[in-house]
């Protein structure tokens, strides 16, 4: 155990943090708030609870404490509480269900405290806020101000991003949207309002989203134009192709790519994948920016059987924990039975890695040992990312077996003795790392 900072941390490390506290990024606000949460408890005990304002941290604990973060708001609420400061109005996730009396604390929270008595005056609900426009500010709320109208739309728009739309979105609209980019959330309320839901997505035109949606960003438009018309393209393919049923859910899957990884070392090269792919144009989930509240692994399973392909990072010794796992406690061994089981594409990605024999794996997921899949190299990313958009794309085989290839006489590295360990069906130069 570290006890190296058991009598807190410095004045100055902890100023350093508070910038942590107004990050337009959830795990970095949770991140501090823990800190100082735990902080606050120190600080109390040695007396020495005055540092907390010298540093101007209250102000940006209780703009967390009353967000609709339910784990930031709970971690900086207990910091509130343990300095002795009041906690501020508590809001929930679900923006389009708040109250007038919920508007103007939010109001109040990100810095407009002068106007929440205006949308109090104008009885501004979530469903108000959600769709209001700079004309509104100016006309309605008396905010004239061009440079304050976009301060107050651009906390407005994070909060879109952030807001839970499960209480009126029934077709997975949203869902569809963050497959794209969570910033694509923001027009979301605004489509479902305009009696647009994921069925009718087809039907749609470009004027359509700018002019009833309020996308005005041409770029936005043009991206979500393009996966409605590879949405399209998959629909007559599966109408007019002659498929068996399994066949058949695989197309109607919703999301292009599931990547699983190890947490301890391979979270970095999953992230990268995720947006390698993402500008590939592929909707891509990635646990630790998808899933939110409620049972992770049911979450978890069914993201797996909603993919149509899915990637195994295989890092260093990221296997060894499915070894003797016969009762499937192992995340990674859960996930890739779920891929096998419901039919995804499954391509495994090595960076560094050696699979153990394949005897020694539980027989469930005996089989990811032969998948045919790539080798990473970090110094030719662009080479790997391209070879596996061709596995993606259904242009390389990706259920040949290693077996099969050893036959073949396309392995470098000779007969499988041991452990088996990948060997590309191309080149393995330097030059040609795939």
């Amino acid at each position: 155990m570290d006890l190296s900072h058991r009598h807190g941390r410095s004045r100055g490390w902890l100023k350093r943090l508070v910038v942590l506290l107004s990050s337009k990024r959830e795990e970095a606000q949770a991140l501090a708030a823990f800190h100082f949460a735990m902080e606050a408890g120190i600080k109390s005990d040695q007396d020495k609870k005055e540092v907390f304002y010298e540093i101007e941290a209250i102000e940006p604990l209780r703009k967390l404490a009353g967000s609709p973060n339910a784990t930031v708001s709970k971690l900086a609420g207990e910091a509130l509480k343990i300095i002795g400061e009041e906690l501020p109005h508590k809001l929930t996730q679900q923006v389009p269900l708040w109250t007038v009396a919920d508007v103007s604390a939010w109001v109040a929270q990100v810095g407009f405290k002068n106007s929440a008595a205006n949308f109090e005056r104008c009885k501004v609900d979530g469903d108000l806020l959600l769709t209001m426009t700079k004309e509104d500010l100016a006309d309605s709320i008396g905010i004239t101000c061009k440079i304050t109208q976009k301060r107050f739309l651009r906390e407005l728009t994070y909060l879109k991003m952030s807001a839970d739309y499960k209480s009126c979105d029934q077709s997975g609209l949203d869902d569809w949207l963050s497959d794209m980019s969570h910033e694509y959330r923001q027009y979301m309320y605004q489509m479902m309002k305009s009696g647009l839901d994921k069925h009718y997505l087809s039907h749609v035109c470009d004027d359509q989203l700018m002019q009833d949606c309020g996308i005005n960003n041409g770029i936005h438009r043009k991206r979500i134009m393009q996966k409605i018309a590879a949405m399209k393209e998959l629909q007559m393919y599966s109408d007019q192709c002659s498929i068996d049923s399994g066949d058949a859910s695989v197309l109607s899957r919703s999301t292009d790519v599931f990547i699983s990884y190890r947490r301890t070392n391979g979270s970095q090269l999953a992230s990268l994948l995720k947006v390698h792919l993402q500008l590939k144009g592929f909707s891509v989930f990635l646990d630790i920016e998808k899933l939110r509240a409620g049972k992770f692994d049911e979450g978890l399973l069914s993201s797996v059987k909603m993919a149509k392909h899915f990637i195994i990072v295989l890092t260093p010794n990221s296997l060894d924990r499915c070894i003797g796992d016969n009762n499937q406690k192992d995340w990674v061994h859960k996930e890739i039975v779920a891929a096998i089981t419901n039919g995804c594409n499954i391509i495994p990605l090595m960076d560094n890695f050696t699979f153990p024999p394949a005897d020694m794996l539980p027989e469930d997921m005996r089989q990811i040992v032969f998948f045919n899949g790539i080798r990473w190299i970090h110094d030719y990313q662009d080479a790997c990312v391209e070879k596996l958009e061709k596995f993606l794309r259904g242009e390389v085989n990706t259920s040949s077996k290693r077996a099969a290839l050893f036959q073949m006489g396309s392995s470098t590295e000779g007969p499988v003795k041991g452990p088996c360990k990948y060997s590309s069906s191309e080149s393995t130069s330097p030059t040609s790392p795939l």
